[in-house]
């Protein structure tokens, strides 16, 4: 089998990893996540950047699955290595750059409160570094505006003593990342909706979120993101509604 994976050139190899991913992304079931990290590993995806990038998205995604946090961990770091081996290899790929911001932050839920406070700006140049490496990529913007977003809706403690360590991030900008996201690419996201919506409700633009809501709740759903997503929206929207 890994013979017969050898011959197989690189792009076909990432192809058919992506093929791989997009049904386990289709049934969210732990097996078939696994099945795209034992594809990568048996197909050389180490020796290029752009096999990096997606063996650190297949640790997370399967890690994601785990019960044991010291395998969870475990996998997770191993998920922030490949990013910052693939980086080493190909320091132009966006992607590289994109996938070390997430693993960062996915990995500092096992950090100590020191650690995740340092790893913050961390993941924000990441995610800056992918949006100027190409600025028309969505999921980046995105990202950053997640962590705007996370920044900004912090108690206000949170919030000064992230200030005294150089962090801010507001509405306005997270709203602003949100919209760019969805500019580049309507409708991607499901999510990206929600989190405009979100921070139009926070901005109390409540007429305007109301109108992101009533476009949300009428999408098709796609994916367990999207159920989840739905029933967020229909939440905030009944919100919106009786701010208004």
């Amino acid at each position: 089998m890994e013979e017969a994976m050898a011959c197989v050139s690189p792009t076909v190899a990432m192809e058919e990893a992506d093929r791989l991913w997009a049904e386990a992304e289709r049934t969210r079931q732990q097996r078939d996540h696994e099945a795209v990290l034992d594809y990568l590993q048996s197909c050389g995806a180490e020796g290029s950047g752009e096999g990096q990038w997606r063996l650190a998205r297949a640790c997370k995604d399967v890690a994601l699955h785990l019960s044991d946090k010291k395998e969870k961990e475990k996998l997770l770091l191993r998920g922030l290595e490949h990013a910052k081996a693939g980086e080493a290899m190909d320091p132009e790929n966006f992607k590289l750059a994109l996938w070390k911001g997430i693993m960062y932050g996915q990995y500092s839920d096992f950090a100590s409160i020191g650690d995740k406070v340092s790893g913050a700006a961390e993941i924000r140049d990441n995610f800056k570094r992918a949006i100027e490496l190409n600025p028309a990529d969505s999921e980046a913007k995105h990202c950053l505006g997640q962590w705007m977003f996370a920044l900004a809706d912090m108690n206000w403690v949170g919030r000064k003593a992230s200030q005294v360590l150089g962090l801010k991030g507001t509405y306005e900008e997270a709203l602003e990342l949100f919209e760019a996201s969805e500019s580049d690419e309507p409708g991607r996201y499901l999510k990206n909706q929600y989190m405009i919506a979100l921070c139009l409700k926070k901005l109390k633009r409540f007429a305007e979120s109301k109108e992101w809501l009533d476009r949300i709740v009428m999408e098709p759903v796609n994916s367990p993101d999207d159920e989840s997503t739905m029933v967020e929206a229909n939440e905030l929207l009944q919100n919106v509604i009786k701010k208004m």
